[in-house]
């Protein structure tokens, strides 16, 4: 419950400043959250989260990949060299599409590591950061479909599911398998991406797709305070846990 519950409630710093601006009342959109590193660690920790407004053409992500012939799950973390032959159009399809969008906060190795062991300490942070973030949601009207990895076998992601409801907001939780949907690889890329960087990546296949990202932001680094194209892409660093 504390890796997921952490992953939640940190939703509130990956949207607050950026869907909640942007959207208009009564849209809804689905965002794709996925991280990178681990909560109490001597690495950083990345949460990022690929939004995209409900009408977008998911077939098109389809198209894509059978055209690349890339059947394989789309992972950061690989070190398959093939696998930019489905990275390098699905990145295009970010930048070109403005249906798309992409919101990250890193919490820096330093900060990391104060992160509080007590399991009673993690759930209060996890409450606080989570109620705050609905009530923001909830006076804009936004209806949200959440969309997370499914990796609890013990009945762990269900519990969190019916919390989530027990609320009554204008939330919507699912728990999906990676390899079932294009939209969390892309987020898997992205927010590896932005922790490969902070980490000092060396494997050429992780670079290739850093290095894809940066041309089509035009800098220098990705991971650093930046919010470009309106909130095209943000990484923002955290300053506090």
């Amino acid at each position: 419950m504390n890796r997921r519950a952490f992953l939640i409630g940190s939703i509130s710093l990956l949207l607050s400043n950026h869907a909640i601006a942007k959207v208009n009342i009564g849209k809804t959109f689905d965002v794709y959250i996925d991280e990178s590193g681990n909560k109490g660690t001597n690495d950083p920790l990345v949460i990022g989260a690929l939004v995209l407004d409900s009408n977008y053409n998911y077939q098109r992500l389809d198209k894509i990949r059978e055209k690349a012939k890339f059947k394989q799950v789309l992972r950061y973390n690989s070190s398959n060299r093939y696998k930019k032959l489905l990275s390098v159009p699905f990145i295009k399809e970010f930048f070109t599409s403005e249906k798309m969008s992409f919101t990250s906060v890193v919490i820096p190795a330093a900060m990391n590591t104060q992160w509080p062991s007590n399991k009673m300490h993690r759930t209060s942070l996890y409450h606080h950061n989570y109620i705050e973030f609905i009530k923001l949601i909830n006076k804009k009207g936004i209806r949200m479909n959440i969309f997370l990895e499914k990796r609890s076998t013990t009945g762990e992601d269900m519990y969190l599911k019916s919390f989530i409801e027990e609320h009554n907001f204008q939330v919507h939780v699912r728990f999906i398998k990676e390899k079932e949907s294009n939209c969390l690889q892309l987020s898997d890329l992205f927010t590896g991406s932005v922790y490969g960087e902070l980490t000092g990546v060396k494997n050429k296949a992780k670079a290739e797709i850093i290095n894809d990202i940066k041309r089509h932001l035009n800098v220098s680094r990705i991971a650093k305070n930046i919010n470009l194209n309106k909130g095209k892409f943000l990484v923002r660093i955290a300053d506090h846990i």
